[in-house]
């Protein structure tokens, strides 16, 4: 599908996206524009829209979410993340659609997002104490 991105093809980078706020009308469902933020967090913490893999986005879910399962809510039946050879692949339809309805505003926002992406990156890869 040529509407898939590649880990680079796109200029709107996950950090350009505000996820503090709800992506209100970006997907026309609500508990899609949910599953939607998530994605989007994950983006983020991988600094990159990158293909994801079940068990990733599980994990984030489980960490940041109420962690009763993640469900895509009709991200992959509408198109918007296609599944490939057992990852999600994001769409340009879907970084379109989450930054029309949230974008970052201000740099102040947009170097929050990149510290605080970096410092869960951080945390993951630093050994136990």
């Amino acid at each position: 599908m040529d509407d898939v991105l590649g880990s680079f093809d796109s200029p709107i980078k996950p950090w350009h996206v505000d996820v503090s706020r709800h992506f209100y009308d970006a997907f026309g469902n609500n508990e899609t524009e949910i599953s939607a933020h998530y994605i989007a967090l994950l983006c983020q913490e991988r600094f990159g829209w990158f293909p994801f893999t079940r068990a990733e986005i599980e994990s984030l879910y489980t960490r940041r979410g109420p962690g009763d399962g993640f469900y895509f809510n009709h991200l992959i039946s509408n198109g918007w993340i296609v599944e490939k050879d057992g990852k999600y692949h994001i769409t340009r339809d879907f970084i379109a659609s989450i930054y029309k309805s949230s974008p970052v505003t201000n740099w102040r926002k947009m170097l929050s997002i990149l510290a605080k992406s970096l410092i869960s990156r951080v945390c993951k890869t630093s050994p136990a104490k």
